[in-house]
């Protein structure tokens, strides 16, 4: 199924919180004002939806962001370039949909338009 990608916005918010929460044994939990500042510090943030329903997004940041995640960290304390993925999230309805992998080939696209770094 192919979904619609766009960049986040603040009424997505909800949604992506409630998708982070259902799969928070993956993931970090996330608050309403931490995915706020990393949407602001994001150098890709970007949300899939499937028939009007955001199913799923992606959130990436480049090196200088104001992050205190270990595994962030780990990266910028050896690479003066990078993109961190961050966390990609898929609504558990909307699994197996190949929704993630469109939101990774975008994801690559974008770097490669913008030149990001190999890694």
């Amino acid at each position: 199924m192919k979904g619609h990608i766009r960049d986040a916005a603040e009424a997505d918010f909800a949604a992506m919180l409630r998708l982070n929460v259902e799969a928070e044994h993956f993931l970090s939990p996330l608050s309403l004002p931490q995915l706020q500042s990393l949407r602001a510090q994001a150098w890709y943030c970007r949300v899939i939806r499937v028939e009007g329903a955001v199913r799923g997004f992606l959130l990436a940041l480049r090196e200088g962001a104001d992050y205190a995640s270990v595994n962030y960290r780990w990266f910028a304390d050896r690479y003066s370039e990078f993109l961190y993925i961050d966390r990609v999230v898929i609504d558990a309805v909307a699994r197996g949909q190949h929704l993630a992998v469109q939101l990774y080939e975008d994801l690559f696209a974008r770097a490669r338009t913008e030149g990001s770094p190999r890694g």
